[in-house]
């Protein structure tokens, strides 16, 4: 899964791209991850079908994205077409800068951490 950035906010998320082939395991991965971040979530081998914030299941149509949007307590997905995610949503380059006294990076994007790495130019530490 790639982060994507929507000022303020940033999500996760997933294009749903394709159904019906042979060893696709695109479906499969995306009901995992939503159920794994507490969502409901099904496919029936062509479609897959996700719990929307009214508690109500809905389709995913083919190219649309499922965006996970964490809030205070739990998480809500929901899709989106492509040309709506393409204007709302910029995929998060990371922009990493140590935090002081620490062992870890962190985006100044998204708020991602990593452990620090050391960033050698010649003789110099970067």
């Amino acid at each position: 899964m790639q982060k994507y950035v929507r000022k303020p906010a940033v999500v996760e998320a997933v294009q749903f791209t394709t159904n019906n082939e042979a060893d696709n395991r695109q479906m499969d991965e995306i009901v995992d991850w939503i159920k794994s971040h507490g969502g409901t979530a099904r496919h029936d081998g062509t479609c897959v079908y996700i719990e929307n914030r009214s508690r109500r299941e809905s389709r995913v149509a083919i190219g649309e994205w499922i965006i996970k949007h964490d809030q205070k307590f739990d998480c809500v997905f929901y899709s989106v077409p492509q040309y709506t995610f393409d204007e709302a949503f910029e995929s998060c380059d990371h922009q990493w800068e140590a935090v002081d006294d620490s062992k870890y990076d962190q985006c100044l994007v998204c708020g991602d951490t990593r452990l620090f790495e050391m960033q050698y130019f010649g003789d110099e530490v970067l």
